[in-house]
């Protein structure tokens, strides 16, 4: 597990729910290797999140990559659509002090 994978702490994940919407205890961990990825339901839809830190990529990569899934979802492609927070932000940042923590559903 990566330095900043060990450091996304229970705090850092009950901000995410607060910034999704979801329920206390609604993220369940299921897997990663450069991301932490939990599946969530909202809607009575599964959904995932995907925790990166800015060490891996920058914040306007992960905008670009969203830009280019939603590109090719509008063209027809079977792609997962990205799902914006609580809020309606594509992105969601949570600053600590071993960096950003960069939130995409």
């Amino acid at each position: 597990m990566a330095h900043w994978q060990a450091a996304f702490s229970q705090e850092h994940l009950s901000i995410a729910e607060l910034r999704y919407g979801v329920e206390t205890g609604g993220f369940t961990k299921v897997g990663g290797f450069e991301n932490l990825v939990y599946q969530f339901e909202k809607d009575s839809t599964k959904r995932i999140l995907r925790v990166s830190h800015s060490s891996h990529r920058s914040e306007e990569q992960f905008r670009a990559e969203l830009d280019w899934l939603t590109y090719l979802a509008d063209r027809g492609v079977s792609v997962s659509r990205p799902l914006p927070s609580a809020e309606g932000r594509m992105v969601e940042i949570i600053d600590s002090e071993d960096g950003r923590f960069i939130l995409t559903a």
